[in-house]
C-alpha cells in the first residue's frame, strides 16, 4: 500500500502514532527535514520545519489533536495514548 501511494509520502502508523514503515517518498522527505523523531505527533506538532512547510499547519495540529481525542475514548486505559495526547494539547496550547 505504501509503495502504491508513491509518489506521495505515505507512511504507516502503530497504536501510538510511532512511524513504523514509510515509502521511499515519505523517508526522503524525513531525511530532507533532518527528522530524528519516529513519532508521528512529534513530528508534525513539535518545534520543527513542519510548521513552516504546512500552510494550514494550525489546523492539521488540531485534527490532530482531535484524532487523538477519540482514539483515546475508544481505546480504554492506555496509558501511553493518554500520555501522547497530553503532550499534543501541550503542544498547541495557545495555537488559534
Amino acid at each position: 500500500m505504501l509503495t502504491k501511494h508513491e509518489p506521495y509520502p505515505a507512511f504507516a502508523l502503530d497504536r501510538w502514532w510511532d512511524i513504523v514503515a514509510a515509502n521511499r517518498t515519505a523517508e526522503h522527505l524525513f531525511q530532507a527535514l533532518s527528522a530524528t523523531s519516529p513519532n508521528a505527533v512529534e513530528l508534525f506538532l513539535g518545534q520543527g520545519p513542519v510548521r513552516q512547510m504546512l500552510e494550514n499547519w494550525s489546523e492539521v495540529a488540531w485534527v490532530t489533536v482531535a484524532r487523538l481525542r477519540n482514539e483515546v475514548s475508544s481505546c480504554g486505559a492506555d496509558e501511553r495514548l493518554l500520555e501522547l495526547l497530553r503532550h499534543a494539547e501541550a503542544l498547541v496550547k495557545g495555537v488559534p
